[in-house]
Formats: structure tokens, sequence, C-alpha cells
């Protein structure tokens, strides 16, 4: 709910959610039509009476369970590489998208996909993310490159 929030405050953010089917030139007139559709998604996926506060600490902790749990490891568990670290990965975009390979600047959307004040306190978990990511992103599941 915190990146929806952000992105509902960024115009910018909301233009780049379009999907590459519609052109460019048709996404500022239907730009009313995104705000409705993440304000739907609020109303719908939201917590009553949670605040913004309350969802960051939850990331915080998750981060803060995640950091414990490396503890220095390459892999959440000893028997190395296994979905636990893809669901965690996957999580992890609550705080921070994946960088793009080749891409120096992060768009308006990924800025609103970023928890600055996380980011800034678990940079070596976003690191390890990372790294996790760079190793296994071009394999298949049984570990073959593609």
């Amino acid at each position: 709910m915190l990146m929806v929030n952000r992105a509902l405050q960024d115009k910018d953010a909301l233009l780049e959610a379009f999907p590459d089917l519609f052109p460019r030139w048709s996404r500022r007139p239907m730009l009313p039509v995104m705000r409705r559709t993440f304000g739907m998604l609020l109303k719908k996926y939201g917590e009553p009476g949670v605040s913004l506060a309350e969802y960051q600490q939850r990331l915080d902790g998750f981060m803060l369970r995640v950091r414990e749990q490396l503890d220095g490891k390459p892999y959440l568990l000893d028997r190395g590489f296994c979905y636990a670290d893809m669901t965690v990965v996957a999580a992890m975009a609550m705080v921070k998208p994946v960088p793009r390979a080749g891409s120096p600047a992060p768009t308006a959307y990924e800025r609103a996909n970023t928890c600055d004040g996380i980011v800034t306190r678990y940079e070596d978990v976003l690191d390890w993310r990372d790294g996790v990511v760079a190793r296994h992103r071009q394999r298949t599941y049984l570990g073959n490159p593609v």
C-alpha cells in the first residue's frame, strides 16, 4: 500500500504504470483511469485503520528478519539456493525494485516503489538480493543456464 499511496501522489509514476500496449500519446488523457485504478487497489487491499507508518514498520521487521536469517550466509537456508530465497527476493520489490541492467537512473514508477528509509537501513540485505538475482536470473529451475 505504500507504493500505491506514493504513486497516487506522482503523476509521472501513474503514467509509467500503463502497459506498453497503450501508445504514449494516449496515456495522459487516460490518467484519471489509472488514478481510479490505483485508488481501487488501495480500497481493496488496504487495511482500514493501518497507517503508512505501520506498513513501514512491517517492512522494517521483514528486512530485519531476513538480515538475521542470512547472518553472513549466501542463501537463507544452509542447503543453498531455494524457493525461500526466490520468495524473499520477490517480496523485497516492495522495498526497492531490482535495478534494471544498463539503466542508470530509476524511473518515476521505480521511485514510487522505493521506501527510502528502509533502503538506507538495509543496504546490505538489498545488496544480497541483487547478488542473488544476478547469479540466478538467467537459470532454469534445475540451475542450468538459459
